[in-house]
């Protein structure tokens, strides 16, 4: 389902239902509003949203005004600014609790964790999508559970708990083939590669993600490409062919680019860096690096800002000068 720029303020005028939940491969599950569109379109969006959150404020409906942060946070979330999304994303959050509402409640929770998670906050992401899933399982919704299965997996390979996160994934896969939903089939293969990765299989890891970016092209994700784009890339060089690998990363970049991704542009140009680095053009990979990091430090991204602080400092003088 996709919305025109007032689509999501009709949709809070016309009824109190939370739209349906659906899988985005590229970041979890989110709202329809924030799929497939460009950043223009995801920043005009946010006027009639404001809009409607200030008349139901107003009216005293409580229930439309969760729908409206929830979508507010969603597209903070979607574009990249995740320290952004986390106030509306909570706000929302307590709204539907108040009301009782489940199926609102299970979907910021899973929003809410993809932010944490991206933040650095692991034990605030795992604790959010563990209370999901007990949600989940109590109304018996199978995407909300494949969907918080999905993003638990990646969680526990960042803890290092790779058994785990192959298991979580692996219930997460079974549960998107039942219920034939292909973007959350290709979203699972990107976490399982991940997975092969750090466990050294990366044939394994490059069959997965060929796999899942054959999906996104089919079924027009380009965000999702982008990101996925990225792990392939990484997987590439990894296995000893940096040409191509930079290749890939150039793709990705234009793709997040061209879909307001900031944080895969960041992967993106840090990627690209490394294999400049490889070739022994120092310069000009500084300066893609120093990039990637200046999108890293405005997003908060706070690991991977602070592990390419620390490589940075390793190839440049005191004054700032590539060594």
């Amino acid at each position: 389902m996709r919305f025109g720029v007032l689509g999501p303020l009709h949709v809070a005028a016309e009824d109190s239902d939370p739209p349906q939940l659906v899988s985005d491969p590229g970041c979890g599950p989110c709202w329809p509003c924030c799929c497939g569109g460009r950043t223009s379109r995801f920043r005009s969006t946010n006027w009639p949203i404001w809009q409607a959150l200030r008349l139901y404020q107003q009216l005293g409906d409580r229930l439309v005004q969760a729908n409206a942060l929830s979508r507010l946070g969603a597209i903070r979330r979607y574009t990249g600014d995740y320290p952004g999304a986390v106030p509306f994303l909570q706000r929302a959050l307590r709204l539907y609790r108040e009301l009782g509402h489940g199926n609102g409640e299970g979907a910021v929770l899973l929003s809410l964790g993809d932010a944490q998670r991206e933040t650095g906050d692991l034990a605030g992401a795992i604790q959010n999508l563990e209370e999901a899933l007990r949600l989940y399982a109590q109304l018996d919704e199978p995407l909300g559970r494949a969907n918080t299965l999905s993003g638990l997996g990646e969680l526990r390979r960042l803890t290092g708990d790779h058994p785990g996160a192959a298991r979580y994934l692996e219930q997460a896969l079974q549960l998107y083939l039942d219920l034939g939903n292909q973007l959350g089939q290709a979203n699972v293969q990107v976490w399982l590669a991940s997975v092969r990765r750090t466990t050294d299989d990366l044939p394994g890891a490059a069959e997965l993600l060929e796999a899942a970016i054959s999906t996104f092209r089919r079924i027009g994700g380009g965000g999702s490409e982008a990101w996925a784009l990225n792990r392939y890339a990484a997987v590439i060089s990894a296995s000893g062919d940096p040409t191509r690998a930079e290749a890939l990363y150039l793709e990705a970049l234009s793709l997040a680019r061209e879909t307001g991704r900031s944080d895969d542009e960041a992967y993106a140009l840090e990627g690209s860096g490394e294999c400049q680095l490889l070739r022994g053009e120092t310069r000009a990979a500084v300066t893609q690096l120093g990039q990637a990091l200046a999108i890293f430090q405005r997003l908060a991204m706070h690991p991977d800002s602070d592990r390419l602080q620390i490589r940075l400092a390793g190839l440049t003088k005191p004054e700032g000068q590539p060594r």
